[in-house]
């Protein structure tokens, strides 16, 4: 089965499934749980978790390096990192061939497929273990607080660095130098929990006038000490 028929079944077979699970879901978490399905770090995960990945051949040194960074920073997260961490696309791979050639196999059977898939990934795609985008999250703070966020990438090509400025203060920046997308995500994560911090609280609309900005956050586990 091709890579794009096997996302598209997954896509499909996620959306059904989680209409009929969820059938009085408002729109918002319904998107995001469905999403969440078929997220490329969490089939990655499914995959670490069930040791698929150790059944993975190949002759790249590489991708090995990959695969085990990715397994031991799972740890730091129980059910997601929110776009944190950089999941190694053949994980996902290896989990959307198993599930197509299931899929297959069964004489397209979706819902044995869906069973099938429900064991691999729970307790990954319940509705309770959702977490929230660290940059969809700081955004809707702007917006909700009327305070002006700019999520800066102008730096990264020259220095791997994406800096989050609210009402023009720096709040954080993060590094990451193989995706530019994972350093947003990691310096959104810093700029919360900055905010968060000097709120006192947990909910990051209570935070107080900014004042100086921290030093950047260049490390995962500066950047993402903080469980949202």
């Amino acid at each position: 089965m091709a890579a794009s028929l096997r996302r598209r079944f997954l896509v499909e077979a996620s959306l059904l499934q989680v209409f009929l699970t969820y059938p009085d879901l408002p729109p918002g978490p319904l998107t995001r749980l469905r999403a969440a399905n078929v997220d490329k770090e969490k089939l990655a995960r499914i995959a670490v978790d069930h040791g698929i990945h150790r059944f993975l051949r190949h002759k790249a040194p590489k991708l090995e390096e990959q695969i085990a960074d990715f397994v031991k920073e799972l740890c730091q997260y129980e059910y997601h990192s929110n776009g944190l961490l950089d999941a190694p696309k053949v994980l996902s791979d290896i989990v959307e061939s198993l599930i197509g050639a299931i899929y297959l196999d069964s004489k397209y059977n979706q819902e044995l497929v869906w069973q099938v898939f429900q064991k691999l990934a729970d307790p990954l795609i319940r509705l309770e273990t959702l977490g929230r985008h660290p940059v969809s999250e700081l955004l809707e703070f702007g917006q909700k607080s009327g305070r002006i966020v700019d999520i800066s990438k102008d730096g990264w090509v020259k220095d791997t660095k994406v800096d989050v400025f609210v009402d023009g203060v720096l709040v954080a920046s993060a590094t990451y130098a193989q995706k530019k997308e994972i350093a947003s995500n990691r310096a959104a994560k810093a700029a919360l929990d900055k905010l968060k911090e000097m709120s006192g609280q947990s909910d990051v609309l209570s935070a107080p006038a900014l004042g100086e900005a921290p030093e950047p956050l260049d490390e995962l586990g500066r950047a993402g000490a903080l469980e949202l």
